[in-house]
């Protein structure tokens, strides 16, 4: 068997008063090693990470961020490709379902007059889906839909209009852009409990508490050896490979017997050296023992003791309590003990046959001004070079290797690239009318809809208007159709997009109408593309 158990993190104290005694509980906070819920064949060693985008929506820093601190599974070595475990994770964009327009009016009356002031702002309901899978040599083990809704408040600067919110929120990107990056924090964070529960082994927070009876008057020595060789006995534990050894065992159990002889004192005085809340304290610090040893009915039946403590004591008991509960799964689940598991969900439904894990076919190509067409390697900067990421920096230009040497190319030169399955094409982005003669400026923006109208993202780094030190990346939607291009939305959202596909006369009064949001664009052109080829 092998076992590690607590790291000591912190620490947090309350009073226990009484007549005659000033007492303290000092609570030292843990972390303890945590079996899987669903441990793996113990042959399988490595594991691997995809991240599949479906709108490509993410910077390179944001996939690296997702890669190196959320898709981890502990007790496995992680490496870049063919893992024994192959874990894949589908990311889907954030989108706005539902929009409620909120206001918390006042009014103010003068010369009997009165006026009514609006504070308007919107509850949004968002969803931000996302799909997890988990291979072992390309055999489906699990796949987890993680639907992810949730709602947040848009709060705008100008919130006394209908009007004015409304312009704001369709043109503030910079909200977007954080909450995108906050709502990626926590579904990473979703992310790896999700595969440290289930497949992984190691430690973990758990915010298990270590009592420490202490006073002023001394009186408390040998409850105080006690507590030193609980602690002691834990931190033996720490990084160690085996299970609980003898060393562990005899601190614990040293503890175990001192608080047992402490306890035969009890007494219902209030002034009693081992009063009612003291002895809470002790027997829940012997309960803490046993589940560290894994004597795991033991420390169950001896935090029914605890009842009549302090409310923190009966605290740390009930979470103690449902720790026990998880233990006792998760040593069943690993052979470490006898009993019944809960029933498992139905496994994944797959064909018959083997089905081979997809594969990525990108073929990575420049086509050049003149239209030829050169397939090429890619050297993609290290995130120093690339302060905002590779969408902006990519815009601009791009490196590859050209006989074995490392060539710059800039936007001018080329008419269009692919990269990792991501196309970019070249366009005019502005004449620079400060020099003499006018400069023209060209940019690569990333291609995300194809077809009679085209679609783009385009990015710049601008300041935050709420805090002007800090710069972030602004994505803004551009289109190409025929011979015109141009920003997809420019002004009034119903206004513009309605002209943009005005050809479709019944979608262009739909939109005109306002039946669509800014956050369906997409939807509206891929409406349009699929009338035009068919008309």
């Amino acid at each position: 068997m092998k076992s590690q158990v607590l790291t000591l993190v912190g620490l947090v104290c309350f009073g226990l008063a009484s007549h005659a005694q000033n007492i303290n509980v000092e609570w030292q906070r843990t972390t303890m090693y945590r079996y899987p819920l669903h441990p793996l064949d113990k042959s399988l060693k490595t594991y691997s990470v995809s991240i599949q985008e479906l709108g490509s929506f993410l910077d390179r820093s944001q996939k690296d961020t997702i890669d190196l601190y959320y898709l981890i599974l502990p007790g496995y070595e992680k490496v870049k490709a063919g893992g024994d475990i192959q874990i894949e994770l589908v990311l889907s964009p954030l989108s706005v379902t539902k929009r409620e327009l909120r206001d918390q009016p006042s009014t103010n009356e003068k010369d009997g007059v009165t006026t009514t002031f609006h504070q308007y702002s919107y509850l949004l309901t968002c969803s931000f889906p996302a799909k997890i899978r988990v291979l072992t040599n390309g055999d489906l083990v699990t796949e987890q839909d993680l639907p992810g809704f949730f709602t947040t408040e848009y709060f705008p600067k100008n919130n006394n209009s209908q009007t004015a919110i409304q312009q704001e929120y369709e043109n503030d990107y910079s909200f977007r852009n954080r909450l995108l990056g906050d709502q990626l924090r926590e579904r990473g964070k979703e992310i790896r409990g999700w595969l440290f529960s289930n497949y992984g082994f190691g430690f973990t927070p758990r915010l298990i508490n270590i009592g420490h009876v202490k006073d002023k008057k001394g009186e408390y020595e040998d409850l105080n050896k006690a507590f030193s060789l609980m602690m002691a006995g834990f931190a033996s534990a720490d990084q160690k490979k085996e299970y609980i050894d003898e060393e562990f065992k005899n601190k614990l159990t040293g503890a175990i017997n001192i608080y047992e002889g402490a306890l035969k004192e009890f007494s219902t005085d209030k002034k009693a050296r081992i009063n009612e809340k003291v002895a809470a304290t002790l027997h829940y610090n012997i309960a803490l023992a046993q589940y560290g040893m894994h004597e795991l009915d033991a420390a169950d039946e001896r935090l029914n003791l605890v009842k009549n403590g302090p409310r923190p004591v009966q605290t740390a008991a009930t979470r103690l309590k449902e720790e026990i509960q998880d233990r006792r799964l998760r040593l069943i689940a690993n052979g470490l003990m006898v009993g019944e598991l809960p029933p498992e969900p139905p496994p994944p439904q797959v064909s018959a046959q083997k089905q081979e894990p997809e594969k990525p076919n990108y073929r990575d190509y420049i086509v050049f001004i003149n239209g030829d067409t050169v397939d090429a390697k890619f050297i993609i900067p290290s995130g120093e070079v690339m302060q905002y990421g590779d969408s902006v920096w990519m815009q601009e230009h791009v490196i590859v290797i050209e006989n074995g040497e490392t060539i710059e190319v800039p936007a001018d030169r080329i008419q269009s690239y692919s990269y990792q399955g991501v196309v970019r094409e070249t366009f005019i982005a502005f004449d620079d009318t400060t020099t003499d003669p006018t400069k023209t400026v060209y940019k690569m923006y990333k291609r995300t809809l194809d077809g009679p109208i085209s679609l783009y993202m385009k990015y710049t780094v601008e300041k935050d208007f709420r805090d002007p030190t800090q710069k972030y990346v602004a994505a803004y939607p551009y289109f190409k159709k025929g011979t015109k291009s141009g920003n997809a939305v420019y002004g009034n959202f119903n206004r513009g997009v309605s002209k943009l596909v005005s050809e479709h006369l019944e979608l262009s009064e739909r939109v005109r109408n306002g039946e669509f949001k800014k956050e369906d664009l997409v939807k509206i052109v891929k409406e349009y593309n699929e009338w035009i080829s068919i008309k």
